[in-house]
């Protein structure tokens, strides 16, 4: 059974998504009004999912009735954000999944907090235009911008200089979700990337010292892994 609830039950440990849908309904629930709704198998609580405009991030257990999710999300039509190994379970056939890395290192030094947090639409604005006009939203499939638009929604933490940024959404005590470096195409390979993320990471840090920083990549690992991420599961995009 599928029904709205207020809150995410204890039994779901806080993991990056449910740091995300804390921080979509911190961010939205007294404006717009994001719905958050439980599954129950046999009177245990078995999934939450949460969202809006039917983008949903969901969680669930070994003993969810995925049968039932999948006919709710595709009622609604939903683009869903889950674990990969989660995604696996649902009848669909568009599965996009990307490799996750979480960041092992310590405080990067040499920085200076001098930008931060603002809305991901102002970001990814200041993405396209670029600061010569070609630092762009890399064109993977299409998950990978409707992953960075419709789930960051109105949260990043970033690192923004010129010719160089890096982006990070749904940032706040426990998790980030790294969802972008980009450099302008004339100054690659000056280790303007790397200096973006590790600037990005201290941004994160200085307000967050407890936070989990992690990186999602569809093929950049060996980028953040020469960066002190290690490789910690997959994240999946579903389109019903």
């Amino acid at each position: 059974m599928i029904r709205r609830i207020d809150s995410i039950p204890e039994i779901f440990k806080e993991s990056v998504f449910t740091s995300r849908i804390n921080a979509l309904l911190n961010t939205y629930r007294k404006t717009v009004g994001v719905d958050l709704f439980s599954q129950t198998v046999d009177g245990s609580v078995t999934a939450v999912f949460g969202g809006m405009d039917g983008s949903f991030t969901l969680i669930s257990n070994e003993n969810a009735d995925y049968e039932e999710l999948s006919s709710y999300f595709s009622f609604c039509g939903a683009v869903v954000f889950c674990e990969g190994t989660v995604g696996e379970k649902f009848n669909t056939k568009d599965l996009k999944k990307a490799d996750l890395y979480e960041y092992q290192g310590g405080m990067p030094t040499g920085f200076t907090y001098n930008n931060g947090h603002d809305s991901i639409e102002k970001v990814y604005h200041a993405l396209e235009k670029g600061a010569d006009g070609d630092i762009k939203l890399p064109p993977f499939e299409f998950w990978y911008t409707d992953f960075c638009s419709r789930f960051n929604h109105n949260s990043a933490e970033y690192f923004l200089e010129q010719n160089v940024t890096a982006v990070a959404g749904f940032v706040d005590r426990s998790y980030a979700l790294v969802t972008g470096v980009a450099v302008d195409k004339a100054c690659r390979g000056k280790g303007l990337g790397k200096t973006a993320l590790l600037g990005l990471i201290h941004n994160i840090l200085i307000k967050f010292p407890q936070c989990k920083i992690i990186a999602s990549t569809v093929n950049a690992g060996g980028f953040y892994e020469n960066l002190n991420f290690k490789h910690c599961g997959t994240v999946a995009v579903l389109k019903f």
